[in-house]
């Protein structure tokens, strides 16, 4: 009897030992899958993100009779459902995809003109599709943003830097000292002026031959950010022929936005979540109401410069809201 009682007992001890290593092994089993359901759902979306900025710069251009490029970024709060969120809903997460399109017959033209100053197209949740909400009375307040911000600043200077400061030469490799004498240049009528440098330094190119070079770039100190870069011609004014009385050029650190302050773009969050259940009693039932509130503010901080070194914050805040109440009833 003792014996007996002593295996039963073990195969009690088995079956409890059996059911822990199932319940853990199938809570990890879980948290593999809900980590490779997060991952798939990221990479697809992230994909899907790049394709859509694609084609709409691709759009972009296409409409655009101007000899720039479009530049566009995409920006998304798409809903990735989290296993492990107490509410099991999860929260949004913001996808950025970027693409640019340059497409014109007109290229000549290319940063001649100030509409012609390149600018960055920041468009927000586009389409107006919101499928990804899990209530039905889903409301999302605000959608379909954009947003066009200038990527970089005329610097007009007199057409005497060239004399004084380094200078990048078309087709030449090595940067070359100032202290040339320049010429506007035209290649033919209608096409925008170009500075010439001709590479005598004696300036007397009526009696000799003098090697003549498109300006393509010059160093200089900026007005906007105080330091030594070269910057790229963008216009010329003069008389062709004669010496430039101004040179326009390029400045890619002075627009609204830049690459630095474009790669430091982020979102402030504020999720807030609660729930809460209503007992109501009548002589003929009783009702149960719960009440699940979701609510993610989403404010995707975008920093621009108003004047010289001041910056604002103009970057729109995006609501979710999602509310649900079911309702039971059950008679007496």
């Amino acid at each position: 009897m003792v014996k007996l009682n002593r295996i039963n007992e073990n195969r009690i001890n088995h079956k409890g030992q059996s059911l822990v290593e199932a319940a853990i092994f199938g809570s990890l089993l879980l948290t593999l899958l809900a980590v490779l359901l997060d991952y798939g759902l990221r990479y697809n979306y992230k994909q899907e993100a790049k394709m859509e900025a694609f084609r709409r710069a691709l759009k972009m251009a296409g409409e655009s009779e101007l000899a720039k490029t479009q530049d566009i970024v995409l920006i998304k709060d798409l809903h990735i459902p989290a296993p492990s969120d107490r509410f099991a809903l999860g929260e949004r997460t913001t996808i950025r995809e970027s693409n640019n399109v340059f497409w014109s017959n007109n290229t000549q033209a290319l940063f001649s003109t100030p509409e012609l100053t390149p600018t960055v197209n920041y468009t927000f949740n586009p389409g107006n599709d919101f499928a990804f909400g899990y209530f039905p009375d889903f409301i999302p307040v605000t959608r379909n943003i954009t947003r066009t911000y200038t990527t970089a600043a005329l610097d007009n200077q007199t057409g005497s830097i060239v004399s004084s400061n380094d200078l990048i030469l078309k087709g030449e490799p090595e940067v070359m000292l100032g202290g040339r004498d320049s010429r506007v240049y035209q290649p033919e009528e209608g096409a925008p002026k170009e500075v010439m440098i001709l590479m005598n330094n004696t300036g007397d190119c009526e009696n000799i031959y003098c090697a003549k070079t498109i300006l393509d770039e010059v160093k200089f100190t900026g007005t906007l950010v105080p330091d030594d870069r070269f910057r790229p011609v963008f216009n010329v004014a003069g008389n062709v022929g004669s010496v430039p009385t101004n040179i326009g050029f390029l400045d890619d650190a002075a627009g609204q936005i830049n690459a630095t302050l474009g790669k430091m773009q982020v979102e402030n969050k504020v999720i807030r979540k609660h729930r809460n259940l209503t007992l109501t009693e009548t002589p003929t039932q009783y009702q149960s109401q719960e009440t699940l509130y979701d609510d993610e503010t989403i404010n995707h901080v975008i920093m621009i410069r108003n004047t010289g070194t001041s910056y604002t914050d103009d970057g729109p805040t995006i609501v979710f809201e999602n509310k649900n109440v079911p309702t039971w009833t059950t008679p007496k």
